[in-house]
């Protein structure tokens, strides 16, 4: 068992905050040295301070982990494989949450291309990463808590995985009868079919 240590970009250009929040991280990859469990970082982009700026933040942030924190090399951090021409290569899990929300003002579809694409094929190999997407309900269908411009459907293809939030979703078991027929089926379906990793 494992959980992602959630690292909020709010505030982490500030000296003294990001020094804290990553005293909390090390905490963790700790605890999961001692115990034999498995941890990965997700970073989270929602926040009123945040905008388009935190793509450059974030790999920015990742690569102080890696070269500083070393928190790749931990045997216990989480790692997926992935197809390459290559063969099945076994790289280390990141989340970002906040993908693709209307309430999150991270709204440049070409910045966030550029990220992914830097994540999974541009940086060097240290870097590189699964990249899973924690991304609104309606992702699939762009609409409800879902960007709608079309532009983020290739936005969400292009990622390793997807966790969509489906908390508050459903308030009762025939509610969530409805909504596994009506969104996780077919998501699941979706990503099956494009190779892309459901969560």
């Amino acid at each position: 068992t494992g959980v992602f240590h959630m690292r909020f970009m709010e505030g982490l250009q500030d000296d003294k905050v990001r020094d804290w929040k990553t005293t909390v991280l090390r905490n963790v990859k700790r605890a999961a040295e001692i115990t034999g469990r498995t941890f990965s970082v997700s970073y989270n982009i929602a926040g009123h301070t945040i905008d388009n700026t935190v793509l450059d933040d974030i790999k920015i942030d990742w690569m102080r982990l890696v070269d500083e924190e070393n928190i790749t090399q931990s045997d216990r951090y989480i790692r997926q494989g992935r197809e390459e021409e290559e063969g099945r290569l076994l790289l280390p899990v990141l989340r970002i949450y906040g993908i693709g929300f209307k309430d999150v003002r991270v709204s440049d579809t070409s910045g966030m291309a550029e990220l992914i694409d830097w994540f999974q094929n541009k940086a060097e190999e240290k870097y590189r990463v699964f990249l899973i997407g924690g991304v609104p309900s309606k992702w699939r269908t762009l609409v409800g808590d879902s960007r709608e411009e079309s532009s983020w459907k290739d936005i969400y293809d292009s990622l390793d995985g997807i966790h969509p939030w489906h908390v508050g979703r459903w308030r009762t078991i025939e509610h969530f009868d409805d909504y596994y027929s009506d969104t996780i089926l077919p998501d699941a379906e979706y990503c099956n079919g494009k190779g892309i990793l459901y969560i």
